[in-house]
């Protein structure tokens, strides 16, 4: 996971010291089993860059004369100011000495919610009285805490919560090359690919050969922005999330935050390849 930049703190792109931003966090993996690297990427998870490992047992462990470790790495590196520019999240991930990784996506399952997907923070561009800014948001806060993208107050800033985000420690960013390059498609994209050869309604929804053969405006989705008509669009593609709304495993204000407009990036961030399949049944149109 990743603690720097942390939750609601601001990077002022303006003030001389912050040429690097500090991107920082922790892994651990269990069963006695070492993290043996740590990455991030600023892309989608199409490219990720090594970052530095810290385990502080390595130490202990030689001196027990065993390879386990029992304790969380920890893991940091710097990300140019530049580069910030243009991205929407940061990822980050951590491999362990059996080469196992976190998923991309989250994974639902019948007990609970409990998973390890991969951490993402999201970017923001602001604008404050030292010009124009960056502000970080995480998914979720700890115990009674308010915020996050997961949540319903996905998107809001709090002004009197804000911290500085940290620039980096020597001020220049690592020159290494990319430990990993994505050059496929998306897994979790393809059910709703493979569905849009037959344009068709969803078998638990209704639509009208017209939608199905003109497609739906954006101006017809807006309308459709409550908890007795909720539409969403993923992909370029309209479904009507309306029969699902009391099913959906994380509560029906999870969907409402979203209805009416485009959700592709929130749905791609939370939803297994199940999820995806389960999609097509509600289907209204292109």
């Amino acid at each position: 996971a990743m603690f720097e930049p942390r939750h609601n703190s601001v990077f002022h792109l303006a003030e001389p010291e912050n040429r690097t931003l500090k991107v920082a966090g922790y892994a651990y993996v269990g069963g006695g089993l070492k993290i043996i690297r740590a990455e991030i990427s600023l892309d989608g998870g199409k490219s990720w860059e090594l970052t530095e490992l810290t385990r502080p047992e390595d130490e202990i462990a030689a001196a027990r004369g065993t390879d386990k470790h029992w304790c969380w790495s920890w893991w940091e590196t710097e990300v140019e100011t530049v580069r910030l520019l243009q991205c929407e999240e940061i990822m980050c991930r951590a491999v362990d000495s059996n080469q196992n990784m976190q998923p991309m996506h989250l994974t639902w399952n019948v007990m609970g919610m409990m998973n390890n997907c991969l951490f993402r923070v999201k970017v923001h561009p602001m604008q404050t009285p030292q010009g124009p800014a960056l502000w970080f948001e995480h998914p979720t806060q700890p115990g009674v805490e308010t915020g996050g993208w997961m949540t319903e107050d996905a998107g809001r800033f709090d002004a009197e919560k804000a911290t500085v985000a940290a620039p980096g420690a020597r001020g220049s960013a690592p020159n290494r090359r990319a430990a990993a390059i994505w050059t496929g498609t998306s897994a979790a994209a393809a059910p709703a690919a493979q569905a849009g050869a037959s344009e068709q309604a969803g078998k638990l929804v209704k639509s009208t050969p017209e939608w199905l053969r003109e497609g739906i405006s954006l101006q017809e989705v807006e309308k459709h922005a409550s908890s007795t008509s909720a539409w969403i669009v993923v992909k370029d593609r309209v479904y009507d999330c309306t029969p699902y709304l009391k099913d959906h495993p994380g509560g029906a204000s999870s969907i409402l935050l979203a209805v009416g407009g485009e959700a592709t990036e929130d749905f791609e961030a939370v939803h297994s390849k199940k999820a995806w399949g389960m999609l097509e049944d509600y289907f209204i149109g292109p």
